[in-house]
């Protein structure tokens, strides 16, 4: 998995908004916010989704 800055949280959130809208839909599962410690699907992301490139996406 890759890193990278963005200039803001703001922008970290849209960034994080398309990956989930891309990926989420081809997620193998669903899980309930709640069952998460964070509240976030990525936190048990699966290889079967595939793997997001940050670079690419935060360039649009």
């Amino acid at each position: 998995m890759a890193t990278i800055e963005v200039p803001s949280r703001a922008a970290a959130f849209v960034i994080g908004r398309r990956i989930l809208d891309t990926y989420l839909p081809v997620a193998p599962v669903a899980l309930h916010r709640d069952l998460l410690p964070h509240g976030g699907t990525t936190e048990c992301w699966s290889r079967n989704a595939g793997y997001p490139d940050l670079a690419e996406v935060a360039a649009h």
